[in-house]
């Protein structure tokens, strides 16, 4: 559980869904960067729980580094992150415990989620995307790399794997991925998901085993309403065609062009706006597409004849 500047309140509910598990063979790892709430006072009584081990941060972390930190910490064969304003339903731990124990190929497995959208403003269409994408997901297991290839193909839109408070991973598969990306500000969660499925099988459980909490004032909506990730899916799909088999690899870059094509449509319709006199959202970002442009000239030369000349693909 990382946690930095956790409110209360709601520390205290997701606290309560952990103790509320079926599965009782837990040990809660909670990470603390350092400020100057007493957080540990608001929480004294579930710190008398032996399987709840406390670590008091020294130095502020990125939120990977954050999610990170944790890690060393966790002795268990499996690695489930509750993040300190979500909520499980009782039979979360249950269920994907069970899922792993009964299939071996799958390295981490994932379960279907609903949103608490806390406050005006709050409410975001991305999460309406996730929703329907989701309703549509076989249940059961994926094979790892096909089903990398196939949502490539979608410009890993959008993100049906979850948050990290809705997925259990296989130690061994964590092992294997690596870190958190460090530095990544809106996409670290499913830029891990494509390592993982690069390494192993993914099982989708479709029944809504948890809450996410999604506040206007909250990390994800401030890095996104600041347009701090908007190149992280460029950098991802990326990174995505070395992950691929040799095989796949002309579709992944299509995939890749669909999105950058997608990409250049928003940057010519804000542009277009921008000449009529009509306030727009820049988001940056330019020298890191000189620099993709420049490695993948092919790709990019198609992405704009694309843009220009065919329809959406995604």
């Amino acid at each position: 559980m990382p946690m930095y500047k956790p409110k209360s309140e709601y520390l205290i509910q997701a606290l309560d869904s952990l103790f509320a598990q079926t599965e009782t063979d837990w040990e809660c790892i909670m990470h603390n960067q350092p400020w100057d709430g007493d957080v540990k006072g608001s929480i004294a009584e579930y710190l008398k729980d032996p399987r709840v081990k406390f670590v008091q941060g020294t130095q502020l972390r990125t939120i990977g580094e954050n999610w990170n930190a944790c890690l060393p910490f966790a002795t268990s064969p499996y690695l489930a992150y509750l993040f300190y304003d979500d909520l499980w339903e009782p039979e979360y731990l249950t269920t994907l415990c069970g899922v792993l124990d009964a299939h071996p190929s799958v390295g981490f497995a994932s379960a279907n989620r609903g949103y608490l959208f806390m406050g005006e403003g709050s409410h975001d269409a991305t999460y309406d995307e996730v929703t329907e994408a989701v309703a549509l997901l076989r249940p059961g297991l994926y094979q790892g790399q096909q089903f990398l290839l196939e949502w490539m193909t979608r410009g890993l839109r959008p993100n049906i794997i979850g948050e990290p408070s809705f997925v259990l991973l296989r130690r061994s598969v964590v092992d294997d991925a690596g870190a958190f990306h460090p530095t990544m500000a809106q996409g670290l969660d499913y830029e891990y998901w494509t390592r993982c499925l690069a390494k192993s099988d993914w099982y989708f459980e479709p029944r809504v085993l948890g809450k996410f909490r999604v506040h206007a004032a909250g990390t994800s909506a401030l890095n996104a309403a600041a347009r701090k990730g908007i190149y992280d899916r460029l950098e991802i799909m990326e990174n995505v065609l070395v992950l691929v088999p040799p095989k796949d690899r002309r579709a992944a870059k299509a995939g890749l062009r669909h999105m950058l094509a997608a990409m250049i449509r928003k940057y010519m319709h804000r542009w277009k706006r921008a000449r009529t006199g009509l306030q727009t959202q820049g988001g940056g970002g330019s020298a890191a597409v000189k620099k993709f442009a420049m490695r993948h000239p092919i790709i990019m030369v198609g992405a704009m004849v694309e843009a220009m000349f065919r329809k959406a693909k995604i």
